[in-house]
């Protein structure tokens, strides 16, 4: 059976220049039910911004607020201005 890989809104992780080794990878998927991979454009990714210790992620009238320093935290929900 082939597994699916859905898209996410945002995915980070560190590449090595030494050995192109990569570190864990951390997805930012929100709220996968509300906002599934599949019904994403593909570039949907191009709007996330970094401000200081925040990265954002908006995802049409919502925009997600991570913590950089804690990624594994659950993000802030706010209205997209």
């Amino acid at each position: 059976m082939k597994s699916l890989r859905m898209r996410q809104p945002a995915t980070i992780y560190s590449i090595s220049l030494k050995d192109g080794s990569e570190s864990k990878h951390v997805n930012f998927a929100p709220d996968s039910q509300a906002h599934s991979g599949n019904l994403q454009p593909l570039g949907q990714g191009e709007n996330n911004y970094l401000i200081g210790t925040y990265f954002y992620v908006p995802i049409g009238s919502v925009t997600y607020r991570y913590d950089v320093r804690d990624v594994r935290k659950p993000p802030k929900r706010m209205a997209t201005p």
